[in-house]
């Protein structure tokens, strides 16, 4: 038997959840994890942090602020982001409207922020590429055979 949180008196929240997605944590990703100045996204997390709380707060209260404003707490990832392979969004909000009994249970940043995008090939690009690994499988095994 569940639970029904309006019956309880708890209300339910309408206002948007504020997403970060930490990539780098300023230090290098080796066995060594020395500190570096390059790949630190907690310096930007604490500059965007009170304000994006205290913008979604705002809401239910002055909604047209909140679209006015909202803007400033958004960030696609940006071209070095995107030569890394990232996708989607650095950091936004998640409106609580779009969380449906679909996609309750996954409240993770990546979900929201960079969705999966599915890759697709036809035929012909499989079979074509099929061939070149089938090829280079070829030279391998020719290569480590005794003559």
């Amino acid at each position: 038997m569940q639970k029904n949180q309006e019956s309880e008196g708890v209300e339910k929240q309408d206002f948007p959840v504020w997403h970060f997605i930490v990539d780098y944590d300023g230090y290098a990703n080796s066995d060594k994890r020395y500190k570096t100045k390059w790949h630190n996204d907690l310096s930007e997390l604490e500059e965007k942090f009170d304000g994006a709380v205290a913008l979604a707060r705002l809401y239910t209260r002055d909604r047209e602020r909140f679209e006015r404003e909202r803007s400033n707490f958004e960030r696609k990832v940006n071209e070095r982001e995107e030569n890394e392979g990232l996708t989607g969004f650095k950091y936004g909000y998640i409106e609580m409207n779009k969380i449906n009994s679909f996609n309750f249970h996954n409240l993770l940043s990546e979900h929201h922020l960079r969705p999966y995008m599915e890759k697709k090939i036809s035929i012909e690009q499989f079979e074509e590429q099929f061939a070149q690994i089938n090829e280079k499988f070829k030279l391998l095994i020719k290569e480590e055979s005794p003559n």
